[in-house]
């Protein structure tokens, strides 16, 4: 995945927890991680990005494995924000549009909207409803 350096971009949960779950494309995220550390590229996610993914994780793991995924997750260098109260409105809006969109995925999108970022995601189905191919980058590329 080509990613240029000196942007921002805002990670949703299907990136996030690549490198924890063993998927496809999981090296990449970790590049990702690396890249943002060295300060080469800017990572952000809104502020319930942390209830989603551990959420997933409590699901998948328990017990230590559990303890360690969610210190790695609360370790990672991702700059967390809020969504704005204009950012709150494209939630509703998006999400009165495309009744598939959950509340959790339209708020990674009004979040790259209220920065001017680029939204990176593993979810086509996602990507397709919205249909912003100059915010959203699909993953893989």
């Amino acid at each position: 995945m080509l990613i240029p350096s000196f942007a921002s971009y805002v990670l949703d949960a299907s990136i996030i927890l690549k490198p924890f779950l063993a998927e496809d494309g999981y090296t990449e995220v970790i590049d990702l991680f690396q890249r943002s550390s060295k300060k080469e590229i800017s990572l952000f996610v809104p502020s319930i990005m942390m209830y989603e993914a551990g959420n997933i994780l409590a699901r998948k793991f328990s017990g230590i494995e559990l303890d360690k995924a969610i210190s790695k997750l609360m370790g990672l260098k991702i700059m967390s924000l809020d969504v704005q109260y204009a950012g709150m409105n494209e939630v509703l809006k998006l999400t009165k549009l495309h009744p598939g969109i959950s509340f959790y995925d339209a708020s990674y999108y009004a979040l790259a909207c209220q920065i001017d970022a680029k939204l990176i995601t593993a979810d086509m189905k996602f990507a397709k409803a919205i249909n912003d191919p100059k915010r959203i980058i699909q993953f893989p590329t």
